[in-house]
Formats: structure tokens, sequence, C-alpha cells
């Protein structure tokens, strides 16, 4: 009996995370750069694949533990975003470069930034609603923003504790442009 609920409680696990991903979602292969395919895998319905492409503003991205993704250039699209605890999202760069967060979640459980050495890892919060949220782990950006007309009201909920760095002089670091 013991024997029979432990495989059932695997199968149900199994199918739950087979049935929890969507055709659009990405997550990170390896580390490397956001805009580069060989960095992502997608989901196609059975299993996950290499990735023809980088994500777009309908994929919802995972990075995952043991995986550090560089942010090289502005406007690195995906819907929701999740930093996995192990994971890291940085752009290792003194310019602020962007990642738009059409989705309504942007989870951090992991590492966004670079600590307390200045990173220009940015956000320009895109949906109609938004949480950034999460456990653990730390969240260091240069700047957190709605950028784009593509809706032009975002509920923009912060739960999380969130540091926000400018490198020099006063600047604005949360804002609607």
């Amino acid at each position: 009996m013991k024997k029979l609920l432990l495989l059932l409680f695997l199968f149900s696990t199994i199918v739950g995370n087979v049935f929890s991903q969507a055709l659009t979602d990405y997550r990170s292969a390896s580390s490397g750069v956001w805009s580069v395919a060989a960095t992502w895998q997608k989901w196609n319905g059975t299993a996950w694949a290499a990735a023809a492409s980088a994500p777009s503003s309908t994929n919802n991205v995972k990075i995952l533990s043991g995986h550090t993704i560089t942010v090289s250039t502005s406007g690195a699209p995906c819907a929701d975003l999740v930093v996995d605890a192990g994971g890291k999202l940085f752009a290792n760069s003194f310019t602020n470069f962007y990642v738009n967060v059409y989705g309504d979640t942007l989870m951090c459980n992991g590492i966004i930034g670079n600590g307390a050495t200045f990173d220009g890892i940015s956000f320009n919060i895109e949906g109609a609603s938004c949480r950034i949220l999460g456990s653990g782990g730390s969240f260091d950006a240069s700047r957190i923003r709605k950028n784009l007309g593509t809706n032009p009201t975002t509920n923009l909920s912060i739960e999380r504790d969130v540091k926000l760095r400018f490198c020099g002089g006063r600047q604005t670091q949360i804002y609607n442009n």
C-alpha cells in the first residue's frame, strides 16, 4: 500500500509539472546572453527543446538555479519573469539595459543585479498589472519604470525588498516615462 501511494504521489507530481507548462514558456538552458537563442529552451507541449529564438513579449521566462543570464541590450522582452533560487539575472554594465515585462509577475527568489556593485539591470513594467515578489535572494536594479504605451495604466505592487541603485549623481529611479 505504501509503495502504491508513493507511486501515485510521484506520478501526480510529474503529471502536474508537465501540464503546468504552456507552449509559450521558456527556461534557461545554460548561462548566457538573453538575446541568444542557444541560452534558452522552449516547452514544445511534451518536453523542453532548444529554442529557435530568444523570448518575446508573449513568453514566460524562468531562469533556473545555477544559470546566470546577462542582458546586453535594452528591450529584452518577456511576459512573466521568474528567477529561481540559485539563478542570476544581471547586465554586468554601467549602462542601463531594460527587461520589458509584459506579464503580471516578476518573481525573484535568486539574484537580480550585482549587489552593492552598480549594475545597469533595469525593468520596464508594461502589463496592465504586475507584482514584484519573491522570497530570499536579492533584487538590486538601477531603475523600474513604465516606458511604453502598451497599457496606459499599470497597477504595480512591490511585495519584496528591492534596492534601486544608480551610478553617480541624482537620478530618478522609479517613474512613469
